[in-house]
């Protein structure tokens, strides 16, 4: 009997080696090739590896490499309603999430959505991250105007809502998220083209 061919998918994670979502993804990886019996192996590269972690969409659509292990937003650059596929503040929690994904019309609608964007590529559903927390602040915010001035650092979608009011909001990589921490960004901005 002939031996069953391998086959190997790299796939790139959207967080440094070492972090919980990279971890999970060697998880994953590892379950992968449990259930094929090592016919499918995932080869976890983390984010920035093969390509810029913003690049991933493209670079899979593109054939550079198999598979992508992140979220939706990560596209906002690219795809304006990416991130309606994510928690996001105000949105579904994870089981709702889950269950709109896969029995409310979830998924085939974020296949069309990737679809007329022209990716070629394929969702494939793992487990939804938990909504974000909207924000913590060391002063009491209770009206709009309480929030003008401040720097912040959140996905898009909400950040948006919160720049129509003007309000400040950054938007990063991962890579930029300590150095706004530690303030060395400068000065506070709308930046969605960095995605």
């Amino acid at each position: 009997m002939a031996k069953e061919k391998v086959i190997k998918w790299k796939v790139q994670g959207f967080v440094p080696a070492g972090m919980l979502y990279h971890d999970t993804l060697v998880r994953l990886a590892e379950a992968v090739k449990k259930t094929t019996h090592g016919r499918l192996i995932f080869e976890v590269h983390p984010a920035g590896s093969l390509v810029p972690p913003f690049e991933g969409i493209k670079a899979v659509s593109d054939g550079v490499y198999q598979a992508n292990y992140g979220y939706a937003a990560q596209w906002v650059g690219k795809i304006p309603v990416s991130p309606l596929f994510c928690s996001v503040p105000g949105g579904f929690n994870p089981m709702d999430m889950q269950m709109w994904l896969n029995e409310g019309g979830g998924k085939e609608l974020w296949q069309e959505m990737y679809d007329t964007y022209g990716f070629k590529v394929k969702v494939l559903v793992s487990d939804p991250i938990p909504m974000e927390d909207f924000m913590w602040a060391k002063k009491p915010l209770k009206t709009i105007d309480d929030f003008k001035g401040l720097k912040l650092r959140m996905m898009p979608l909400m950040g948006d809502v919160l720049a129509k009011h003007g309000m400040c909001d950054f938007c990063s990589g991962w890579r930029n998220h300590a150095q706004f921490a530690e303030g060395r960004t400068g000065r506070c901005r709308v930046q969605h083209s960095c995605l």
